[in-house]
């Protein structure tokens, strides 16, 4: 590749959308409209796209045990930053100063490897971090909030 190329190649790929962004974009929009659809009076916060921060807090001006801090990872499939999933619970504690939030997977199930960083960081730093899907989350902030009673969805599998 010559220099010019390689120039037009820089400036293709800086302007260029990464499907891999709008794919978490779209998991963002979809898990806004679903929480919108289903509790219309919950007050929420969301980051601003292209904002550092996680993306949703739920109840934000209540009490800190009233909240919930939920990150989407809307994947399709497995990528360079997987790892980095596992480590979202310690990032946004040190903004946050939580003691548990929710990672809402899409399509794509986090491996064992990721989940078992997280629950690292559960046994060094008392986080907790639970993989969910939308459906579950959705059954978690109804018993939070609305006192439903609904079908049992923590397992194994997704607490950490």
């Amino acid at each position: 590749m010559n220099a010019v190329d390689f120039t037009e190649f820089k400036k293709t790929k800086r302007t260029t959308k990464n499907p891999i962004n709008k794919s978490g974009k779209s998991g963002e929009v979809l898990f806004e409209k679903t929480l919108i659809s289903i509790f219309p009076d919950l007050p929420y916060r969301r980051t601003k796209s292209g904002k550092r921060g996680i993306d949703f807090i739920l109840n934000p001006d209540g009490k800190p045990e009233d909240r919930l801090y939920i990150d989407v990872k809307h994947q399709h499939s497995s990528g360079g930053r997987d790892l980095a999933v596992g480590a979202t619970a310690w990032k946004y504690h040190e903004d946050y100063d939580y003691k548990e939030c929710y990672i809402v997977e899409g399509p794509y199930d986090f491996t064992d490897e990721i989940k078992e960083l997280a629950k690292t960081l559960d046994e060094v730093c008392s986080i907790k971090t639970y993989f969910v899907k939308l459906d579950e989350m959705i059954d978690i902030i109804r018993k939070k909030y609305y006192g439903e009673n609904s079908k049992s969805i923590l397992t194994a599998r997704k607490f950490f």
